[in-house]
């Protein structure tokens, strides 16, 4: 297939390989963070755990079980994280268990709880979140514009209008969204049992890179399309004889 005028003279490959650096490295790092926190841990949007306070929980040792009953009253430790790719949940020192799915709730009987608890009726379903992936998809389709942009006039600049999208996206749903998120889950997790405690995680703090990431590629690609010579529209001879 044949190249445009302008990639010919302007750009080349060279220059075309150099300017894909950048959105391929943002990509990865954004599949890396909508992917947790089952397949990476640390960057966990969310972290709920149980205030440090007695309540009721279902004790597992059978003869402790016999002895002392159903259930015992204990202070016990649990937290559960959440992200854009799924939900993990950590109860003392067993081994912590994660699921990948948008649709993340807790396991009452993995976290210990007792019959009383209100924490898997009311916790929210996380549906919300998918709002990470769009800023995702605008950049995985600025790229691909971009790669395509060599063999298709016009297509440099709707590269750069796309990756423009996803940084005001990487804004206002990475940032914004996500924080306040946590309004949203302190104020669905109110007043359950357990108590809750709810708070921002690493993730959060992740997205202040992607974001960073997100502007270098928009100032790439425009860049790229800046450079293109837009010429006037053509005079109507009506108006000259006007």
């Amino acid at each position: 297939m044949r190249t445009t005028v302008y990639f010919q003279k302007r750009i080349q490959w060279r220059r075309q390989f150099w300017h894909s650096v950048i959105p391929v490295l943002t990509i990865i790092f954004m599949v890396l963070f909508v992917l947790s926190p089952p397949t990476a841990t640390g960057l966990s949007l969310y972290e709920i755990t149980d205030k440090p306070k007695n309540y009721t929980v279902i004790e597992n040792d059978q003869r402790k079980r016999d002895e002392q009953g159903a259930e015992a009253e204990a202070e016990k430790t649990f937290r559960i994280l959440m992200g854009p790719g799924g939900g993990c949940m950590k109860y003392q020192k067993e081994k912590s268990i994660c699921q990948r799915t948008f649709a993340f709730k807790p396991s009452s009987s993995y976290l210990h709880l007792a019959s009383n608890q209100t924490l898997t009726e009311k916790f929210p379903t996380t549906s919300f979140l998918l709002m990470n992936h769009v800023t995702l998809g605008l950049t995985v389709l600025g790229f691909l514009l971009f790669s395509v942009a060599p063999f298709l006039p016009g297509f440099y600049d709707r590269a750069a209008l796309t990756t423009i999208w996803a940084f005001v996206s990487s804004v206002f749903l990475l940032f914004i969204g996500n924080a306040s998120a946590t309004l949203y889950l302190k104020h669905r997790l109110k007043g359950c049992v357990p108590e809750m405690r709810v708070k921002l995680d690493n993730g959060f703090v992740y997205v202040f890179f992607l974001m960073f990431m997100s502007l270098l590629t928009m100032i790439d690609a425009c860049a790229i399309a800046g450079g293109i010579k837009r010429d006037p529209p053509p005079i109507n001879q009506d108006d000259l004889t006007a």
